[in-house]
């Protein structure tokens, strides 16, 4: 064997060597995309749960508490105007959380956390909210003053509209 035919054979044995490594690096991206894909799902998964769970303590908020049932239930019959100042400080409180609860949402969706469906479900709770005639009073105001986005602007103008 002569020098010219081994310096082949050791050619030869690096680019299978370069092959190899190849193969190996492909099926690390592989898994490494498969975990990073899971990885994204369960952060979704937990901002959706989180989310959930702060909307139903505020909704145990109102089944829990007659007082603040009683303060809901004047705003709608009496309008906001009619409100005692503690009884409109109670209410707004409530409402401003809920509202933001509903921001929340809608900041998770424009990020790619929930999805279009998750939202959508979500929301209906907001479209709800929208008809009443207290909250259209405090919204009319509130949503300059507090200055939320222009998108969620758009989508409870929608809503009372």
């Amino acid at each position: 064997m002569n020098w010219e035919a081994i310096g082949a054979i050791g050619e030869i044995t690096g680019a299978l060597g370069v092959i190899a490594s190849l193969v190996y690096l492909a099926a690390q991206i592989r898994h490494g995309s498969r975990q990073t894909e899971l990885n994204t799902r369960s952060v979704q998964a937990s901002a959706y749960q989180q989310l959930i769970d702060h909307h139903t303590s505020l909704n145990m908020q109102l089944a829990t508490s007659s007082d603040l049932f009683d303060t809901l239930r004047k705003a709608e019959e009496r309008g906001i105007d009619g409100l005692e100042m503690m009884e409109f400080s109670v209410w707004e409180t409530f409402i401003a959380g809920y509202v933001r609860s509903f921001l929340n949402g809608y900041y998770l969706h424009q990020q790619g956390f929930i999805s279009a469906e998750q939202w959508a479900n979500f929301s209906h709770g907001l479209e709800a909210l929208a008809q009443r005639g207290s909250f259209q009073a405090w919204w009319a105001t509130e949503k300059d003053v507090r200055r939320f986005p222009p998108g969620f602007v758009a989508i409870v103008d929608g809503f009372i509209e």
